[in-house]
C-alpha cells in the first residue's frame, strides 16, 4: 500500500487512509475467527460455509490476506470474501495480490470498486451466507466524502440519540459524521441483518470510547451486540 500511496500524492489525506501493519490485521482476523466460533457457534470460524467475509474498505488487501492466513488451511471454506474500496487502483492491487491465494485454498472472492456507505444491502451475496464478518480499517476523516448520501446520513440518526432514545441536545454533532463513525454504523447494520448474526472487527479512531458526543453511538453498540471487545492503542491522539 505504501508504494500505491507514494505514486499518488495527497491520496492518503483525501481518502482518510491509515495504513494497517500486517501484524495488526492478523490479530484482528484471529479475534474475528474466535468470535465466530465462540460467539456465533459456527465451528469453522472464518472458514465456516455459513460465513460471508466483507472488507468494506479493502485497500490493497491486508485484511483479506490475514483472513486467509488464519483460516485458509481448514477443510471448509467461507461462502465468499468481498473486498470493496472507493479507490479503483487499490481494488485492482488487492485482487492481483489475493486471487491466486484464495483460489489455491478453495475460497471464492470478488472485488468491487464502490462506496459501501451507499449500499443498503450487500449486492450479489452468495447463497447460503447466513452470518457475516465485517473486517477492516475504514477511512478516518472528519470531512467525509459520504456526507449527503441519503442512506449514510439517515442511518447516523441512531447515533444521534442517547441510550434512552432522546435526541442529543448539542447543536454541533460534526464528529458523528466522521467516516469511521459512518463505517461503524454501516457494518453494524449488515451484522444485524444477517440471519445468524455477525461479527464486526474494525481498526478505527478510538475517540468514540470517551467522546461526550459519541454517547449515542456507545449506547447503540451496547444494545445491538452481545459482546464488545476493545483494544485501544491511543488512536484518537
Amino acid at each position: 500500500r505504501a508504494a500505491h500511496l507514494r505514486s499518488r500524492p495527497g491520496l492518503r489525506q483525501e481518502l482518510g487512509i491509515i495504513h494497517t501493519p500486517p501484524q495488526i490485521a492478523r490479530y484482528m482476523a484471529q479475534a474475528a475467527d474466535r468470535a465466530v466460533r465462540d460467539g456465533l457457534g459456527l465451528k469453522g470460524g472464518l472458514a465456516d460455509p455459513a460465513v460471508s467475509i466483507v472488507d468494506p474498505a479493502c485497500g490493497t488487501g491486508v485484511f483479506g490476506a490475514a483472513c486467509l492466513a488464519v483460516a485458509g488451511q481448514r477443510k471448509t471454506a467461507p461462502c465468499g470474501f468481498l473486498g470493496v474500496d472507493i479507490d479503483s487502483e487499490a481494488v485492482r492491487a488487492s485482487s492481483r495480490a489475493l486471487t491466486d491465494g484464495f483460489l489455491a485454498h478453495g475460497w471464492s472472492a470478488r472485488h468491487v470498486t464502490a462506496n459501501v456507505l451507499g449500499w443498503e444491502q450487500i449486492p450479489d451475496e452468495p447463497a447460503g451466507a447466513t452470518a457475516r464478518v465485517m473486517i477492516g480499517n475504514p477511512p478516518w476523516g472528519g470531512r467525509s466524502k459520504s456526507r449527503g448520501l441519503s442512506l449514510s446520513d439517515r442511518w447516523l440518526a441512531d447515533f444521534r440519540r442517547d441510550q434512552h432514545g432522546q435526541r442529543l441536545t448539542e447543536r454541533r454533532l460534526g464528529v458523528l459524521s466522521d467516516d469511521y463513525v459512518r463505517f461503524w454504523r454501516w457494518c453494524a447494520e449488515q451484522a444485524r441483518l444477517a440471519p445468524r448474526g455477525g461479527v464486526v472487527a474494525l481498526v478505527t479512531n478510538d475517540s468514540f470510547l470517551e467522546g461526550p458526543l459519541h454517547r449515542g453511538m456507545r449506547g447503540a453498540l451496547l444494545r445491538w451486540f452481545d459482546a464488545i471487545e476493545v483494544l485501544s492503542l491511543g488512536g484518537g491522539s
